[in-house]
Protein backbone atom coordinates (compact mmCIF):
# COMPACT_ATOMS: atom_id res chain seq x y z
CA UNK A 1 0.00 0.00 0.00
CA UNK A 2 1.75 2.78 -0.92
CA UNK A 3 1.49 5.83 0.89
CA UNK A 4 -0.35 8.87 -0.09
CA UNK A 5 2.23 11.32 2.09
CA UNK A 6 5.98 10.35 1.62
CA UNK A 7 6.57 13.16 4.05
CA UNK A 8 4.96 11.67 6.41
CA UNK A 9 7.20 8.81 7.31
CA UNK A 10 10.15 10.15 6.26
CA UNK A 11 10.04 13.29 8.85
CA UNK A 12 9.49 10.60 11.63
CA UNK A 13 13.17 8.95 11.15
CA UNK A 14 14.86 11.88 9.99
CA UNK A 15 14.93 13.97 13.15
CA UNK A 16 15.30 10.34 15.43
CA UNK A 17 18.32 8.86 12.76
CA UNK A 18 20.02 12.81 12.45
CA UNK A 19 21.41 12.40 15.38
CA UNK A 20 22.11 8.77 15.33
CA UNK A 21 23.78 8.65 12.07
CA UNK A 22 26.93 10.69 12.88
CA UNK A 23 27.29 8.44 15.98
CA UNK A 24 27.46 5.28 14.46
CA UNK A 25 29.83 6.14 11.77
CA UNK A 26 31.94 8.02 14.22
CA UNK A 27 33.01 5.47 16.77
CA UNK A 28 34.42 3.67 13.78
CA UNK A 29 37.69 5.62 12.93
CA UNK A 30 38.23 5.79 16.67
CA UNK A 31 38.28 2.75 17.33
CA UNK A 32 41.55 1.02 17.47
CA UNK A 33 39.87 -2.57 16.49
CA UNK A 34 41.36 -3.60 13.06
CA UNK A 35 43.96 -1.09 13.12
CA UNK A 36 45.63 -2.83 16.05
CA UNK A 37 45.82 -6.11 14.94
CA UNK A 38 46.76 -5.20 11.81
CA UNK A 39 49.91 -3.27 12.81
CA UNK A 40 52.38 -4.94 15.17
CA UNK A 41 52.08 -3.49 18.99
CA UNK A 42 55.23 -1.40 20.05
CA UNK A 43 54.11 -2.64 23.74
CA UNK A 44 54.35 -5.99 22.68
CA UNK A 45 51.15 -6.93 24.23
CA UNK A 46 51.43 -10.84 25.81
CA UNK A 47 47.97 -11.90 24.35
CA UNK A 48 46.75 -11.09 21.00
CA UNK A 49 43.56 -9.05 20.39
CA UNK A 50 40.79 -11.37 18.94
CA UNK A 51 39.58 -9.77 15.12
CA UNK A 52 36.03 -8.79 15.86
Amino acid sequence: MPNPNPTGPIEEPDPTRGPDIPDIGNPSPPEPGPDLPDLPNPMGDPMPLPVR
